[in-house]
């Protein structure tokens, strides 16, 4: 008993939680992900995950090396996001891991992003892209006044 309440407290030290337009961005900080972490850290994905109402994005940047297990774990992850009316955007899986993604073809079992503006892009939310008036005059918008001064 008291070996699991080590591992779920590993299991919660290994993952940072934040918040942003309205969705969960939880990061794994682990180097490895392998079959005993990947079941630990599935387990409290899924509870983050309902937390967050199904919309999350999944960075796993530091995960240089997983097993399948952990392949398993986020497929998972993004039913149970996806069956909670969410999303599950996975960013920065790395160059070894996308070959083993692709050649299993589980690459479009799962929704990936190169970055967190792309993932968020990818979610339809963040911040509002300039109007083309905001692009042309640099700020403000046609009828509101904007920042603009008159010359």
């Amino acid at each position: 008993m008291l070996d699991a309440l080590v591992a779920d407290e590993g299991a919660d030290n290994a993952l940072l939680s934040d918040r942003e337009h309205g969705t969960s961005i939880v990061t794994v900080a682990m180097p490895s992900v392998l079959d005993r972490q990947a079941r630990l850290l599935g387990n409290r994905l899924l509870e983050l995950a309902h937390h967050a109402s199904g919309r999350m994005i999944l960075r796993i940047d530091a995960v240089r090396q997983f097993s399948s297990a952990w392949i398993n774990e986020m497929l998972r992850l993004a039913s149970h996001c996806d069956g909670l009316g969410g999303r599950l955007v996975v960013v920065g899986v790395n160059p070894a891991g996308m070959t083993i993604l692709r050649a299993t073809g589980l690459d479009r079992q799962l929704t990936l992003a190169d970055d967190l503006p792309g993932a968020f892009e990818t979610l339809g939310v963040g911040p509002r892209k300039p109007s083309v008036f905001g692009r042309l005059f640099g700020r403000g918008t046609p009828g509101n006044g904007g920042d603009r001064k008159a010359a």
